[in-house]
């Protein structure tokens, strides 16, 4: 598990992302790639900036990387009005990134 942490996000494969969410078959890879890559960008999207901004990447980045996949993957419902009780995205994911992200004027 550690050395699924200290991966940095833009090395995560769904080797190490299997690993994490203990998932020990081969049924959903596309499915874990796709949340892989949405979670890439859904990340550089909140940060306003690439990840080549930052030497070295943030092990911070990977703990939300994981933390998205691991909600989108075992909570696969569309989130709407009636399920406001629960959150869409986990509420460490903003506690972790917002020190990295670069605020627009209006934010």
């Amino acid at each position: 598990m550690s050395d699924t942490l200290s991966t940095p996000i833009t090395e995560l494969n769904i080797d190490l992302i299997k690993t994490y969410l203990r998932v020990d078959y081969n049924d959903d890879d596309a499915l874990l790639q796709n949340m892989l890559d949405a979670a890439r960008s859904t990340i550089q999207t909140f940060l306003n900036r690439p990840y080549t901004d930052f030497d070295p990447v943030p092990q911070e980045f990977t703990i939300a990387a994981l933390s998205l996949i691991g909600t989108w993957y075992n909570h696969r419902e569309i989130y709407s009005e009636q399920s406001r009780g629960q959150e869409p995205l986990p509420l460490m994911y903003q506690a972790i990134l917002s020190p990295f992200r670069v605020w627009a004027m209006g934010d």
